[in-house]
């Protein structure tokens, strides 16, 4: 049970993290792509 509930958790770490960078890939590029000008004041997303 204890090694089952472990390899859970750590796939739950796991695809979190990867949500996390997925999502900090996507804005990033949503932000290069929509103003290729820096306007950190304009976009807050």
């Amino acid at each position: 049970m204890s090694g089952t509930t472990r390899r859970i958790l750590t796939a739950k770490a796991i695809a979190l993290l990867a949500l996390g960078l997925g999502v900090l890939v996507s804005v990033a590029v949503f932000r290069r792509s929509t103003a290729p000008v820096p306007a950190p004041g304009v976009i807050t997303r």
